[in-house]
């Protein structure tokens, strides 16, 4: 219903959802909180964030499922937001480990082989999980899927590039408990 046709009373009454199927309520019903409408709204309180002390060394997964994206109609409210550039590639992990790069695909399939270049320039990390997106850009530098397929089919790994926009875990820490903000900054460094 539009809010005119809330205010007027018309259309379906809303389901009383909450209450179960015994109360009824009129089209026109307005929600009014108990909050005194008078009273100046109190400030959110401060919370201080408590210092992290270091985790001793964690054991390094094999595999951390990915976290997707979600289609919104608009961007979330506030400033705790971050946008990411979307790449028209396939989403990977590369995991290195004692030298040893292994690329997964966003299910966790090994997909080492068909990113071999990639990977290769992996081996000189520590050890590590990223998160990114494996891409192949056209001559104007932007991603290009149909070539990215091509590269693919032909065995050409080496026309990739791999965006890197997470760093999860890193020489025995596991990063994902810290904000994103300080994970892109360690990655970075």
């Amino acid at each position: 219903r539009t809010m005119e046709a809330i205010a007027a009373g018309k259309g379906r009454s809303p389901k009383p959802f909450m209450l179960g199927k015994t109360a009824a309520f009129k089209a026109d019903a307005v929600w009014h909180s108990n909050r005194d409408e008078t009273a100046p709204l109190a400030a959110p309180p401060v919370v201080k964030a408590k210092p992290r002390a270091r985790k001793s060394a964690a054991a390094m997964p094999e595999f951390i499922a990915p976290q997707l994206c979600k289609s919104l109609s608009r961007p979330p409210p506030g400033s705790d937001w971050v946008h990411e550039i979307k790449l028209d590639g396939y989403r990977m992990q590369l995991r290195v480990a004692n030298g040893n790069a292994v690329m997964r695909t966003r299910k966790g399939l090994d997909w080492t082989t068909k990113f071999a270049r990639v990977a290769k320039s992996g081996e000189g990390l520590r050890d590590c999980i990223l998160d990114g997106e494996v891409v192949a850009l056209d001559h104007t530098g932007a991603p290009d899927f149909a070539a990215l397929q091509a590269a693919l089919s032909e065995g050409r790994s080496g026309d990739l590039i791999y965006f890197v926009f997470d760093l999860l875990f890193e020489a025995g820490e596991d990063l994902r408990p810290l904000p994103l903000t300080e994970r892109k900054d360690r990655l970075k460094a």
